[in-house]
């Protein structure tokens, strides 16, 4: 271990070994200073102007609480703008003995007080209770104090009488929501042009890991990188729980995870190349462990890399398509040109990629990872080709279904009185539409000047249009409420809260041949006007397929090679956009 001393502090440090060198009692102390010793060569905090002035605003802000404080005070260091401006101060070189022996005495005492960490291993002890850091927020001696003290009366009446809950660290920690939600109490504000939401996941994530951490429960960051069928990443904080794994988080069961990562003050194996290639961001940090397997069933991938292909890096990667570009997931070297991906989640698409002058490059064609263990190469087949009708760019997320549901049972009706006496119905909603746009004959003879969408209940509609042999009818909105106004302005994302009735009037009566309606949705179908453009996955990437012009709620591809991988990108608007493979005459998103 003194072979890590070399450093302005090793006096210090060994202060710290000597102080609980002197007695056998204190043996557990002194393995925990070794461990906090032997993994700090990599943890740092940053330093730099724009930290100065950042503090200074965050002080102006009074009302925020102390643990709202000690996240905010991370959020600068989450862009590479403004961390490529700051320097490190590496703990290694700045820290005191007596802050060490502070920490592991605090964290010591709290392992004698709390019931539910009798029969922690000392490993877990360590990585989830030890720590007197949790990113790279600047040194604090006295914040776990901060946070606890305020709390000891409801901690000691919880350890007493919940006999039920106090031996287990997860069903105690079910306790806190309320202590969390007084002591997180904030708002959302920018502060130095950089926005603080609350509850936004790795905010609020980062907040129970202090507030875990500072009152004696074993928790730990959890993280996915990239979704692998929706755009975004992930964080929550997971229990540590001598006898339960993992408790599963219920989002990656609607929602697919490539990879989840943990993060823990304990180093974990990163890429370090000799041959000075670029490793991608997420990789440089020895401080994520790869947790996968505690949630999910995983498979092993192996990739052999053609002989044709000279690739002299000494590491791949394998990488999901989100938010319209490929990030990587997984690293795994480069042995005989082969590679091995560990434990990776399943009924996924996934791309073997390399980086070369900082930029991606195919290692081989993309490859499903059937959720049974199995796999297949997408190679697209250039000699055959097919005709493809497309409807979406995205997949129906089912919790968005609901506004469709909450049409069934409307009726629309049309009269030439405005109290709608002798109203004859043209049309009932049967059923859901789930976002898609529904074209409904009118066959009723005779002109009416009023129409109307009429439900026992309210119900979110973004379009109600009315046409004659496909000319649009303009009517007027009867309402007072400007929102209504909505159903008219052909924006698939606005929409109006339609209670039981609404009113159109033509001005004069007119004969309807066509009426459509479009529930509230997310604009992820095919709207006439709108520009797309297809694209299929190559060795060489992503090749177009053509740029088309819709005029209808589906469009029609021509040429397309089998076997494809797709992508479908509305050149107009919207940044929601899946790859899918064309199976039966139907999408299917990955």
């Amino acid at each position: 271990i003194y072979t890590l001393f070399e450093t302005l502090s090793r006096k210090e440090l060994e202060k710290v070994l000597d102080h609980y060198s002197c007695s056998k009692t204190d043996s557990l102390k002194y393995k925990a200073a070794v461990f906090l010793i032997e993994n700090m060569p990599k943890q740092y905090s940053y330093s730099g102007s724009f930290i100065e002035k950042f503090k200074i605003e965050l002080n102006k802000h009074m009302e925020l609480s102390f643990l709202s404080r000690k996240v905010i005070e991370i959020l600068p260091f989450r862009y590479i703008d403004i961390t490529s401006l700051l320097q490190y101060e590496h703990d290694i070189e700045i820290v005191k003995s007596d802050f060490l022996i502070y920490y592991i005495d605090y964290a010591f005492k709290l392992l004698g007080e709390n019931p539910w960490l009798n029969q922690i291993s000392f490993e877990d002890f360590c990585d989830y209770i030890l720590p007197y850091r949790i990113s790279h927020e600047a040194l604090d001696q006295g914040w776990k104090d901060s946070l606890r003290q305020p709390l000891e009366g409801s901690l000691k009446e919880i350890i007493v009488f919940h006999d039920d809950k106090k031996y287990s660290s997860f069903h105690w920690s079910r306790n806190l929501g309320l202590m969390f939600d007084l002591h997180y109490a904030s708002k959302d504000f920018n502060i130095a042009n950089i926005h603080f939401e609350r509850f936004e996941c790795q905010n609020s994530s980062l907040a129970k890991l202090f507030f875990y951490r500072a009152i004696g429960v074993p928790a730990a960051l959890e993280y996915i990188p990239a979704w692998a069928n929706s755009n975004g990443h992930h964080y929550w904080v997971t229990i540590i729980d001598p006898r339960l794994r993992d408790v599963k988080f219920e989002e990656i069961v609607e929602r697919k995870a490539p990879k989840i990562y943990r993060r823990t003050y304990s180093y974990n194996e990163i890429p370090i190349s000799t041959k000075k290639e670029y490793i991608p961001d997420i990789f440089r940090e020895p401080f994520y462990r790869d947790v996968t397997t505690n949630y999910m069933n995983t498979s092993d991938v192996n990739i052999e890399i053609d002989n044709l292909l000279q690739i002299k890096n000494d590491y791949g990667y394998l990488a999901v398509f989100n938010d319209l570009i490929l990030r990587p997931v997984c690293w795994g070297k480069i042995e005989n040109k082969k590679i091995c991906f560990k434990n990776m989640g399943r009924d996924i698409v996934y791309f073997p990629i390399y980086y070369q002058n900082n930029e991606i490059h195919n290692m081989d064609y993309p490859f499903i990872l059937y959720a049974n263990g199995t796999t297949r190469k997408i190679i697209p087949d250039l000699t055959q080709k097919q005709r493809i009708y497309l409807k979406r760019k995205y997949p129906i997320n089912s919790e968005k279904t609901v506004y469709g549901k909450k049409l069934i049972g409307g009726y629309f009706e049309c009269s030439n009185d405005v109290s709608f006496k002798n109203a004859t119905i043209v049309h009932h909603v049967v059923e859901n539409p789930n976002l898609m746009c529904t074209k409904v004959p009118v066959c009723v003879h005779g002109k009416f000047r009023f129409w109307r969408f009429r439900n026992d209940r309210s119900a979110d509609i973004a379009e109600i249009s009315f046409f004659a042999k496909q000319q649009e009818i303009k009517g007027k909105v009867l309402t007072n409420d400007t929102l209504m106004y909505n159903l008219c302005d052909n924006n698939p994302l606005t929409y109006s809260s339609v209670r039981n009735v609404v009113v159109f009037d033509m001005g004069q009566p007119v004969s309807v041949t066509e009426i459509r309606y479009l529930p509230r949705n997310d604009a992820n179908g095919i709207y006439p006007n709108n520009e797309y453009e297809l694209f299929y996955y190559g060795i060489k990437g992503w090749e177009s397929l053509g740029v088309k012009v819709a005029n209808d709620d589906y469009i029609v591809f021509d040429s397309v090679p089998l076997n494809s991988l797709l992508w479908l990108h509305n050149r107009t608007t919207g940044r929601e956009e899946r790859i899918f493979t064309y199976e039966d005459g139907q999408q299917r998103f990955w």
